[in-house]
């Protein structure tokens, strides 16, 4: 017996095996929370970002596009990152995010954190300045307690663009 796919089809009719779709084709649209391998619809896509990001309201959803918790004394080691691919150490509490996928622009937001016991506090965000301005492949950070530079235990930096 001959296979199905074997068939000559009909003008405008896609074969079993594989076929050509022509036009919009459409499919039905997943209950929310469908979790299976069937084909998933724009309709389905677009409303199941915002749930998986536990958005709500008609403002537009702006994830994180690089992030990473690391230890800034010593050997600099990342702890886990998110399109982080490495820190560059410049010196006592001075370093450089470096990012594994570029940014669209310079014009990304930046916020740091640091963590360093008993004092945890704020960092200073260096890609400010004319000497390390931000860049598509990475950002410069510097971590400073009153007046002292200073290495913290943990360092948090986050990228939103």
């Amino acid at each position: 017996m001959a296979n199905l796919s074997d068939k000559v089809t009909p003008s405008g009719v896609a074969t079993i095996a594989s076929p050509t779709f022509t036009g919009v084709p459409s499919a039905p649209t997943a209950a929310v929370g469908t979790d299976t391998t069937q084909i998933a619809s724009t309709a389905f896509v677009r409303d199941a970002i915002p749930n998986v990001l536990n958005a709500t309201g008609s403002a537009p959803v702006y994830a994180c596009r690089a992030w990473v918790n690391f230890n800034g004394t010593g050997v600099v080691a990342i702890r886990a990152s998110g399109n982080v691919s490495s820190i560059t150490d410049h010196g006592v509490g001075n370093y450089t995010v470096n990012f594994a996928t570029d940014m669209e622009d310079a014009n990304y937001c930046v916020v740091a954190l640091r963590g360093t016991m008993p004092a945890n506090g704020w960092m200073s965000i260096a890609s400010h300045s004319a000497a390390a301005p931000a860049t598509v492949s990475g950002v410069r950070v510097s971590s400073a307690h009153a007046t002292a530079i200073i290495d913290p235990t943990f360092v948090y930096v986050s990228i939103f663009g």
